[in-house]
């Protein structure tokens, strides 16, 4: 008789952990546990969902360019996914979705593999977690991201839920889709926001507002304005509408020069008709005098 035992996917992903420790101890490389457990370096974060909703990858794919462009030429970078820590704080380990840090540089020539806040640079001006099925309650609780990234000094903190099927639950509900903190400098603790009369949370950091809005048929849509209240563009989409924009202003300015060319020819014209005018009361004057 054959018998079959079922894993499911956290058993899986906890056997692959423990193998892959296992592996470690059989090469003889205690050290390099021993500098994961106190530098974070290549650690393996408990209790995340690895999975993405459509949903959640739709937000990031908004979100990521718009920022990009929004700090084009400054020493901020947009991090997906990268490892933060604090140094001898073995649970402040985390991995946002999002993280807008200052002074990394993203490159291939750099082997770095999690970033130490107050080690490798300051603390993240703005994080963004992305609502998961199975872990959105760490995004909000203050024994877990929250406090995690109160304690590291971010000084602003947005989470989302932008999934048709709402994942937050409980008093999390009367929120929204959309919640802020801003980190008090005077009691580096986090305060949090509140919407404007429109639904909008100001960002400080990123001089925005943030509102979740309906957008085609998905009813859900994290988007960015600036004060002015125009959407933020990502690179592609600000370069398409300054052309539009350049192709308009040479439109209107090919349309006055046609104006202005319709203009001289008529003046042409009138001079031309004023000049015949005048030769042909000459022609009569002289007439009158031959007659005379």
């Amino acid at each position: 008789m054959t018998v079959t035992y079922k894993v499911n996917d956290k058993e899986m992903e906890q056997q692959a952990k423990e193998e892959l420790r296992a592996a470690y101890r059989a090469l003889g490389i205690e050290e390099t546990l021993e500098y994961i457990r106190e530098h974070g370096d290549l650690f393996v974060l408990e209790d995340e969902d690895v999975s993405q909703s459509i949903a959640h990858l739709a937000t990031l794919k908004y979100l990521v360019p718009i920022l990009e462009w929004l700090f084009e030429g400054q020493d901020i970078a947009v991090a997906e996914d990268f490892r933060l820590y604090v140094p001898g704080d073995e649970n402040s380990k985390v991995a946002p979705d999002i993280a807008l840090i200052e002074g990394l540089v993203i490159d291939t020539s750099s082997s770095q593999k999690s970033y130490g806040v107050g080690l490798d640079g300051p603390p993240p001006l703005v994080v963004f977690e992305i609502a998961s099925e199975s872990t959105w309650d760490k995004d909000v609780l203050v024994a877990n991201k929250l406090g995690k990234y109160e304690r590291m000094g971010v000084k602003e903190y947005f989470a989302c839920d932008p999934n048709p099927e709402q994942f937050w639950e409980g008093e999390w509900l009367a929120r929204g889709r959309l919640i802020g903190w801003r980190l008090n400098p005077q009691t580096h603790t986090y305060t949090e926001l509140k919407k404007d009369r429109q639904g909008r949370f100001k960002s400080e950091q990123l001089n925005s507002f943030l509102k979740m809005e309906t957008v085609g048929n998905y009813s859900h849509w994290l988007r960015l304005y600036d004060l002015e209240g125009n959407l933020r563009l990502d690179k592609a989409d600000a370069e398409y509408q300054r052309a539009e924009t350049e192709y308009q202003r040479a439109e209107v300015e090919h349309q006055r020069a046609d104006a202005e060319r319709q203009r001289a020819e008529a003046e042409h014209q009138r001079a031309d008709t004023e000049h015949q005018r005048v030769q042909e009361l000459e022609a009569l004057v002289r007439q009158l005098k031959n007659q005379a």
